[in-house]
């Protein structure tokens, strides 16, 4: 994520700022990291949040850059909160970005994130289709939704 960042197109990054959420054994190392990338202005770490539903409302766009995940919770909430996503082609998240829901790029590959950052940044229109069409998805991961298909994987009878 750092890379990616840092490597930023100078018309995309004179206008951006990263807030990284989460707290870890990492993240000095991080820091330090973003420290040697001249990013100390840039990248602020926000630490542990109870109040990420607040940060994800004043986001103007969600990046997760995982090496490996199943179904990012993280992601499904940042969607729902109307936030362009781009991601790590990692565990569900292709699935889930199918059919232009999100940006999905390699693992471990910060130049395609950082061009898919950039893309995201420049495009009005492509952050307002991000989000329009994860929103239509989002139906599919809701609790009744999800419920409804339990049942009928086990053949019960569906509850008004």
């Amino acid at each position: 994520m750092l890379d990616a960042f840092a490597a930023l197109p100078a018309d995309v990054s004179f206008r951006t700022h990263l807030y990284l959420v989460g707290d870890g054994p990492d993240r000095t190392m991080l820091e330090t990291r973003r420290d040697a990338l001249g990013l100390g202005e840039r990248v602020t770490f926000l630490g542990a949040r109870s109040d990420v539903s607040e940060v994800l409302m004043a986001a103007d766009a969600f990046v997760m850059s995982s090496k490996s995940e199943g179904l990012p919770m993280a992601l499904l909430e940042a969607m729902a909160a109307g936030v362009p996503c781009v991601a790590t082609a990692v565990g569900g998240i292709p699935d889930l970005f199918a059919d232009d829901r999100g940006l999905s790029v390699p693992a471990q590959d910060a130049p395609a994130l950082a061009d898919a950052m950039a893309a995201v940044v420049r495009s009005p229109e492509l952050r307002q289709r991000l989000v329009t069409n994860a929103a239509e998805n989002l139906k599919h991961y809701e609790f009744d939704a999800i419920a409804s298909r339990y049942l009928e994987l086990l053949g019960l009878p569906q509850t008004a």
